[in-house]
């Protein structure tokens, strides 16, 4: 990719050469805001995820003490 923006840069005027860095510049900071985004996501379902893995395993227990109770009768 580096290659292509050299190549272009080098055939380009001076005032090009500055907007074409610029442009690059907003679409990695672009890439990099998402990015951010997407990582606060995760973070957010793979709490949701533990939260939810947490209740299942208190209900499995509860179910196991229910049939243990259920064999006493």
């Amino acid at each position: 990719m580096m290659s292509i923006l050299l190549a272009v840069a080098l055939e380009a005027q001076p005032e090009d050469v500055d907007s074409l860095i610029a442009r690059e510049r907003r679409k990695l900071e672009a890439l990099r805001e998402a990015q951010r985004r997407d990582m606060a996501k995760l973070k957010t379902l793979r709490r949701r995820e533990r939260t939810l893995g947490d209740k299942l395993l208190g209900l499995e227990r509860e179910v196991a003490l229910l049939k243990q109770h259920i064999r006493t009768l």
